[in-house]
């Protein structure tokens, strides 16, 4: 799978209807962008179109700046929106979006343009609530685009009711969002663009054991979707969350829930609740690529709110990453490796003791939580090779978020390629197949040609078209 990374140069985002339970105020919710420098002077825009709004600023390194966005730029029931916030830069930045409401946040970090896809599938959590809907945006960037929506629920659209299972083909224009409601579960739901989109899913008015409160997340597109996934235990966590297991297509999934193994064969677009306790880590292999969130219900002693959340596969770990921390909310990085000898792994080049870890049954894999309460950082294990997954989470009274983190100096690989962090580019190589040697049992950090291609000594190319090796020599 791609390995995403959140730094770019080019964002969008719009921001999906709040719930309207109390029929506050519109001045009541506020929307922020909190933009993150990573190079000297960076000059960012920040601008709606059609709203005459925009802000220039200048980021310097490590600095976190905070954008206030009008309270008109709220999408509302399923309709078009041109309310598209853009966010342009000449250096790379990154990108968290809040939806304030009272003490309440919704975040979610966005992924740079250059990120987004074609092809999405919708999570959206289900509760009895009759208060709130179920909703995803697809919003679109520079190009305008046609996108067909295979619906899973019944939507109210233009006056016209679209049953589940139905096909709605919409045209959305440059910078142009479209929001579907629901009170059915939209889950599967397929979005297919000619173009690449954003796509954002959510509730809301998720009500479980707190008050009702939005959650959203911005998806990942199904070609940076993994089959490998560590979900470790919450601590903080006192209530149990769902696990949402997407299938793109026919899969065949094992997943270790604590000590006990189960598995399932899951259909195309069939979308699967795992409920997880939250004192037992779940490992999920899948025979095909597969897509996890975390709906996290939230914690009724201490008040956390809920969140929805982007799993990573275990395919996009990297050994170094730059942790995030919010204001004003207890902040914690959740940390996964693949190794028993931890001693090399550093946040601001202070070591984790070995009692901090805790292993995941029947796998290599060890996970620790770690509080931010004096800020972020940069967590690494470059000096020993160890590939990390991790994401952070923030709580206060009623309120919480979550954000699967990203390498800080991702690497941009070939057509037919992605990244990985143990390379095996000797056995998939053309040579190999009619002259096989003995592969050394080492590994390096790099690119790994795709299923179905061999390195032919330059580039992945399909199986079929390699040459043969004769003589100590291979011919194309």
């Amino acid at each position: 799978s791609q390995r995403p990374s959140p730094r770019g140069k080019k964002f969008v985002v719009a921001f999906m209807q709040d719930h309207q339970k109390y029929q506050r105020k519109l001045s009541d919710i506020k929307y922020q962008l909190l933009i993150t420098g990573h190079h000297p002077s960076t000059l960012t825009k920040v601008s709606v179109s059609k709203h005459m709004f925009w802000r220039t600023l200048v980021i310097s390194k490590g600095m976190v700046l905070t954008v206030n966005l009008p309270d008109t730029f709220q999408m509302s029931e399923s309709n078009y929106f041109d309310g598209t916030v853009f966010v342009e830069a000449n250096k790379d930045i990154s990108v968290f979006a809040q939806g304030h409401r009272g003490s309440l946040v919704g975040t979610t970090r966005l992924l740079p343009v250059h990120l987004l896809d074609r092809v999405y599938h919708v999570v959206t959590p289900n509760d009895s609530n009759t208060d709130g809907f179920k909703e995803f945006a697809i919003v679109a960037q520079e190009n305008a685009t046609d996108v067909d929506i295979s619906l899973k629920g019944d939507v109210l659209f233009n006056g016209q009711v679209y049953p589940a299972g139905s096909k709605l083909s919409v045209n959305l224009k440059a910078f142009q969002a479209l929001q579907l409601q629901s009170s059915d579960d939209l889950s599967g739901t397929r979005i297919e663009s000619k173009e690449p989109v954003a796509v954002f899913s959510g509730h809301s008015c998720i009500m479980k054991n707190n008050d009702c409160n939005q959650v959203f997340e911005q998806l990942l597109p199904s070609s940076s979707w993994g089959t490998f996934f560590i979900v470790p235990e919450l601590p903080f966590q006192n209530r149990d969350g769902i696990l949402y297991i997407t299938a793109s297509q026919k899969t065949y999934l094992k997943y270790q829930h604590g000590n006990v193994l189960s598995s399932q064969t899951l259909v195309s677009g069939e979308v699967m609740q795992l409920n997880k306790y939250s004192s037992e880590p779940v490992s999920i292999s899948a025979s095909a690529r597969i897509q996890v969130l975390y709906f996290s219900t939230g914690g009724e002693s201490q008040g956390h709110g809920p969140l929805l959340l982007n799993i990573p596969a275990v395919t996009t770990f990297c050994r170094s990453y730059d942790l995030p921390y919010m204001k004003h909310l207890d902040n914690y990085a959740i940390i996964i490796a693949k190794t028993s000898d931890l001693s090399g792994i550093r946040i601001q080049w202070k070591s984790f003791a070995k009692s901090q870890w805790k292993s995941v049954p029947d796998t290599e894999y060890y996970w620790t939580e770690h509080s931010l309460a004096r800020g972020g950082g940069i967590l690494s294990s470059l000096d020993f090779h160890v590939p990390l997954g991790v994401f952070t989470l923030g709580f206060s009274q009623n309120d919480g978020y979550g954000s699967q983190d990203h390498c800080t100096s991702p690497m941009t690989c070939p057509a037919n390629s992605h990244y990985e962090v143990c390379t095996d580019t000797c056995s998939n190589r053309c040579a190999n197949v009619t002259d096989t040697e003995p592969c050394p049992e080492t590994c390096m950090e790099g690119c790994q040609c795709d299923d179905g291609f061999l390195f032919d000594g330059v580039a992945c190319i399909p199986k079929e078209n390699c040459g043969c090796f004769s003589n100590g020599h291979y011919y194309q």
